[in-house]
């Protein structure tokens, strides 16, 4: 996988180059390399940057495999450095032709400025939805990972029991912890630790071959269980 996005940003990056050095060669052959004033020379400065931010965008965003999306028109950042590229050149070549006729670079220069400035907005728009979501889903991990663990650690109880009507009633438990809902709180803690305590004695009573009394305490625990569904779903409608 990590070859295949690799070779994506190699391409892209020789394919940017290429089309820079052939945007190179037309230019300089059809315009010459001298008599060119500040217009033509500004215009051509801020095609090289356009040059460069693709490249950069194509470089970074080669090693992963979804690119960050802006929040507000939802495309991807290369999709907005081909934008920026492509309107760039529209924008400096007609500066460009119009060189002769300007006697100074300030208009040039703020257009394409501005130009540069929304560019760099919507980037850092993809970036920072990027980020967003990176710290969201690290807060559900984080959220989530108690019950993650105590139902899987569960399924693996229940699935080590040999005596049918206990495996039977710790099989029900882990059946109602996958369908409770996963997100704790801090709301959540005295409940969990208790829910936890509960299913760390029926564990031990199991070890110790006490089916009985291992089933008492996963009954409990599901009591307990039931508890903290409850209080999730008073805290939801209370928000």
């Amino acid at each position: 996988m990590m070859l295949k996005i690799d070779k994506k940003k190699n391409i892209a990056i020789v394919a940017t180059l290429t089309v820079f050095a052939i945007y190179n060669a037309v230019l300089f052959i059809v315009s010459g390399l001298v008599d060119h004033g500040a217009a033509f020379w500004i215009s051509y400065v801020f095609m090289l940057t356009a040059f460069v931010f693709i490249a950069l965008n194509a470089a970074l965003q080669g090693k992963r495999p979804i690119q960050p999306k802006d929040f507000l028109l939802g495309y991807p950042v290369l999709k907005h450095s081909v934008i920026y590229t492509v309107v760039e050149f529209i924008v400096s070549t007609l500066f460009m032709c119009l060189d002769k006729a300007m006697t100074s670079g300030a208009i040039p220069a703020a257009v394409q400025l501005v130009l540069l400035a929304v560019h760099i907005v919507f980037l850092s728009m993809c970036y920072y939805a990027k980020e967003t979501r990176e710290e969201l889903q690290q807060k559900v991990n984080t959220s989530t990972q108690f019950m993650r663990k105590l139902r899987t650690d569960v399924d693996t109880i229940a699935d080590r029991i040999s005596d049918a009507e206990t495996k039977k009633v710790f099989s029900d438990f882990a059946e109602e912890l996958r369908y409770s809902d996963p997100v704790s709180s801090a709301a959540l803690s005295d409940v969990e630790a208790r829910l936890s305590e509960a299913v760390d004695d029926a564990a031990d009573a199991l070890a110790d071959g006490k089916n009985d009394e291992a089933q008492s305490l996963c009954r409990k625990a599901r009591l307990i269980l039931k508890e903290r569904n409850r209080l999730c779903k008073e805290l939801k409608e209370g928000v």
